[in-house]
């Protein structure tokens, strides 16, 4: 089985925000196999609220409070793809996973859609193919997640997998017949 984890960085918290950067991670949640494929992209954040994607003050001094590198990692950088490139790559990445986790129904997920509704690009899964970090890692609520490096797409993805991972082993949950 193969799943992909994905994490998105935003300016806001509304469906059309404008995202930052996408960390994503291929795992499978019924083995403790180390997580691999990583992907890390940063979007071009000019493009998009150029093309009227939200962003809110009051994320822009969230942002301001964190750690320089933290910053500098999701917001500098010249290596910013176009919109339509980094959702052909997310597309290309994710296209053998049978599931896409992110942490939360309503988040990662939701804003990577309406993105790829407002560039008119195909979305890479099937809604019924979603799955909820946040939910799995509240059934084993002793789950420590490590915040050496929160904010950061690829470190959050790579640490949520092996939550869920982690979890799936504990609770002894095995696969689905196909």
């Amino acid at each position: 089985m193969s799943a992909a984890m994905i994490d998105l960085e935003t300016l806001s918290t509304k469906i059309n925000t404008t995202v930052l950067t996408l960390g994503g991670i291929m795992f499978d949640p019924y083995s403790k196999d180390e997580p691999n494929n990583p992907i890390y992209i940063k979007f071009d954040a000019d493009q998009q609220i150029e093309d009227g994607r939200h962003w809110d003050q009051e994320t822009i001094e969230w942002w301001g409070k964190q750690d320089k590198e933290v910053q500098e990692e999701a917001m500098g950088g010249d290596d910013r793809l176009e919109v339509i490139a980094a959702l052909t790559q997310v597309r290309k990445w994710v296209h053998h996973a049978d599931t896409v986790w992110a942490n939360g129904s309503i988040f990662d997920i939701m804003i990577l859609e309406n993105m790829c509704d407002q560039y008119k690009q195909p979305v890479p899964w099937n809604y019924y193919n979603v799955r909820d970090v946040r939910t799995v890692l509240h059934m084993g609520q002793n789950h420590k997640m490590d915040k050496s490096s929160l904010h950061n797409a690829l470190a959050d993805a790579y640490q949520q997998a092996i939550g869920v991972q982690n979890i799936f082993n504990a609770l002894e949950i095995e696969r689905w017949a196909k």
